[in-house]
């Protein structure tokens, strides 16, 4: 498993160890999920909330992962959730914009919920959804997805 170093160990705050995560991990073994980020997003953060953040790795922990049952839990509840924030809150549209585009998705039972935590724009996640509907995911670049599942117990 090609876990990026950051995950597999406590960030530092020494510039070593600061680069950009492209990969969005989604792990029933650590029930976790990891979402990408840039350097940019997460220096933007410390910068906005200095008081809230006290280094790199700080910010990581609380903005880009999260636990495996905030998305795995209620799957439709969280496409709505997912798609309205990115709407919203990412994307600064208007409250019935983002409402009407979360009721579009949220009974798209084939789209993880994860992938539209992981997605910056709309426009991303537009793209992720035309790779999607033509079975041609291999084609979508914005970030790379992995799973990294339990084995079954019998």
């Amino acid at each position: 498993m090609d876990l990026p170093v950051e995950l597999e160990i406590p960030l530092s705050s020494s510039d070593d160890d600061i680069h950009d995560n492209n990969t969005l991990l989604v792990s029933e073994k650590l029930q976790k999920v990891f979402l990408p980020y840039s350097v940019k997003e997460v220096m933007s953060y410390l910068e906005q909330y200095p008081k809230e953040y006290s280094s790199f790795s700080d910010v990581v922990n609380k903005e880009f992962i999260f636990p495996y049952s905030y998305y795995s839990k209620h799957t439709v509840v969280a496409r709505f959730r997912e798609a309205y924030s990115l709407i919203r809150d990412r994307e600064s549209k208007s409250i019935i914009d983002a409402f009407k585009f979360a009721v579009d998705i949220m009974f798209n039972y084939e789209l993880n919920p994860v992938i539209i935590a992981a997605c910056k724009t709309q426009e991303e996640l537009e793209n992720y959804l035309s790779c999607l509907n033509r079975q041609k995911l291999d084609e979508f670049t914005a970030f790379e997805i992995k799973y990294e599942i339990s084995p079954l117990k019998i």
